[in-house]
């Protein structure tokens, strides 16, 4: 407390009492009470109701009364003391301070009676307040910003403590999610803080998050108070998941071949991703030769390019940061193998392959390759014979140095039997089988078919040939007719073929012609489904002696499943049967399947 005092007038003594009744260490400030009091020091009675009266603290006035207002000041003789006075007037202010917390106050008052000049009181002077030792306000980038975007976790940054006074120490701590710590003690004007990378565990789902740092300021080891200040932070592009990619050959079988073949080998892709401070993996998304996959697992088809194949697998984690690997592979160029063509002929001896149309040997020269890949592919050929008329096979493998057919294979052959001749090629993934050539019987001009030595009753005639049908002209050489031509006896069967699927038939039937081994159908189906459904295959069963056991069949003008244009299904047959099946095209909506034609093939 402060008390300014004025010169006695008119027996009366006034004073201002300033009192300062408390401080603000948040507003940096304090609160004063003032009161201006005046006792009697003579021995008159002061009475009068007429005063200019002013004070004023800090500048500012606080109270006033202009001259005229009445304003009565009575003083009698029972406040004749300081101790004992009279209130003229009263009350509080609130005074800032400096930056530093220091105050220097300034008083004054002034009070006139108002019809007698010479009756007036005043008094001035200072007063210091209390310092306040404020609580300082932390900032990372501008100050006194109270919420700061700081960069990313394990980034290094300034905190500065922005202190108001060089006696003022800290201590700095931060809080973010359920993670706090103290990042200094005993801390100055600023202290240097890597942003811990751990705290991207308490946002696994988040790019960004918000978190707390905390100044407690402390004056002579007293605490004073706590300021904060509210940052963000980013989590870092090195949290990314790790990924890896591993690749596999998922063959059912091992054969000496190594690496990935080009139309054999699938690829079974495994990505493998670990997100990174309790971030999860949220989705996989991978290229292969530019066919795009989802999963961390799956096997492509079949590789059906050679060369470099680049698998790319983008993972992507619950922050949304995404992480890229490749891994290349080389696929070998492979084709299956391949028969090109088989040349049988009549040959001297067995170890003679010179040509002779009558010898009692057949020399069989197959021609193809087989892929080498890196002369680790396997290879076999196998010659299979038969006469013509029989059903079962003799075999022999020619051997391959190389990976391309050469050398041949001499048989022992009947002179009076025509040969079918068959060629197998594979290697260590497919087989090939190709039936590729007949060798006629041991030439003859005209030969004659006697059904036994002692029976001589013509049976049969051959021309440039042994004869080997009973009851048939057979010709070996090529026939050039130079008139018309009159075939007799060639008689025209017709049937109703049998269908398999239910339905509503507009017609069926067909019809054929058949001269030995050789046939030649008419067949034409109508089906409607009754149910409004496509069928997935037709099955037409045609007559027993259409049977084809030697050959598939040959369409010569087929004319499948046509509708409105559009092309509805294709005709297969069961080799040793007599069903042929439609299988209509998957973009046929229901409605008439057609399936006719005119078709030649051979039949036993």
């Amino acid at each position: 407390m402060a008390t300014f005092y004025s010169a006695v007038a008119a027996d009366v003594k006034m004073a201002l009492r300033v009192t300062e009744t408390s401080t603000d260490v948040n507003s940096n400030s304090s609160t004063v009470s003032w009161a201006l009091i005046g006792w009697l020091v003579g021995s008159n009675w002061y009475s009068n109701n007429s005063h200019d009266i002013s004070v004023v603290i800090n500048g500012a006035t606080v109270f006033s009364r202009a001259s005229g207002t009445k304003v009565t000041i009575s003083i009698g003789t029972d406040h004749t003391t300081e101790a004992n006075p009279v209130t003229i007037a009263s009350g509080t202010a609130t005074i800032p301070h400096n930056a530093d917390g220091s105050k220097t106050l300034s008083v004054s008052f002034n009070c006139a009676y108002k019809w007698v000049a010479s009756s007036a009181w005043s008094a001035s002077g200072t007063m210091v307040l209390t310092q306040i030792a404020r609580a300082s306000q932390p900032s990372c980038i501008t100050y006194p910003a109270t919420t700061e975007n700081i960069g990313y976790m394990g980034d290094t940054i300034y905190i500065h403590t922005n202190r108001a006074s060089a006696s003022f120490t800290h201590t700095v701590r931060y809080a973010w999610g359920s993670k706090s710590g103290t990042i200094g003690t005993n801390v100055e004007n600023n202290i240097q803080w890597t942003i811990p990378i751990e705290l991207a565990s308490e946002i696994p789902s988040q790019y960004s998050g918000w978190g707390t740092i905390y100044c407690d300021t402390y004056y002579g080891g007293t605490f004073v108070g706590t300021k904060s200040v509210v940052f963000k932070a980013s989590v870092p592009s090195s949290t990314a998941p790790t990924v890896t990619i591993t690749l596999e050959r998922p063959r059912t079988t091992t054969p000496a071949v190594t690496g990935y073949v080009q139309g054999v080998d699938q690829l079974k892709v495994t990505i493998s991703a670990t997100g990174k401070y309790g971030a999860t993996i949220t989705s996989y998304s991978s290229t292969v030769d530019d066919t795009t996959y989802s999963g961390s697992t799956y096997t492509t088809g079949i590789l059906a390019k050679s060369g470099a194949i680049r698998v790319t697998a983008t993972v992507t984690d619950s922050r949304g940061w995404k992480t890229t690997v490749s891994k290349d592979i080389t696929v070998q160029a492979y084709t299956a193998p391949a028969v090109t063509g088989v040349s049988a002929y009549r040959c001297k001896s067995a170890t003679d392959a010179s040509l002779n149309a009558a010898g009692a040997y057949i020399c069989i020269k197959p021609s193809g390759s087989v892929t080498p890949l890196g002369s680790t592919n396997g290879r076999k050929c196998t010659i299979y014979w038969k006469k013509a008329t029989e059903t079962g096979w003799q075999s022999k493998v020619l051997d391959m140095s190389a990976y391309t057919l050469s050398g041949y294979v001499i048989i022992p052959a009947d002179t009076a039997a025509s040969y079918n001749i068959c060629v197998r090629l594979q290697d260590s993934f497919k087989l090939i089988d190709y039936y590729g050539s007949d060798v006629m019987s041991a030439a003859a001009f005209i030969d004659i078919l006697l059904a036994s030595d002692s029976d001589t009753t013509k049976k049969g005639m051959a021309i440039g040939k042994v004869a080997e049908v009973e009851g048939a002209l057979d010709v070996g050489w090529n026939l050039i007719a130079r008139k018309n031509f009159d075939w007799q006896g060639m008689p025209l069967t017709y049937f109703t073929p049998t269908v398999n699927v239910s339905g509503e038939y507009y017609g069926k039937y067909g019809c054929y012609a058949k001269i030995g081994h050789v046939a030649i159908v008419v067949l034409m189906v109508q089906i409607k489904s009754v149910s409004g459904s496509v069928p997935s295959e037709i099955q037409i069963t045609l007559p027993d002696a259409l049977k084809a056991v030697d050959h598939w069949l040959q369409p010569s003008h087929p004319i499948v499943g046509q509708w409105g244009g559009t092309f509805l299904g294709v005709f297969r047959q069961n080799q040793n049967s007599a069903i042929l099946t439609v299988l209509p095209a998957s973009s046929v909506t229901a409605g008439t399947y057609l399936a006719n034609g005119c078709y030649t093939f051979f039949v036993q």
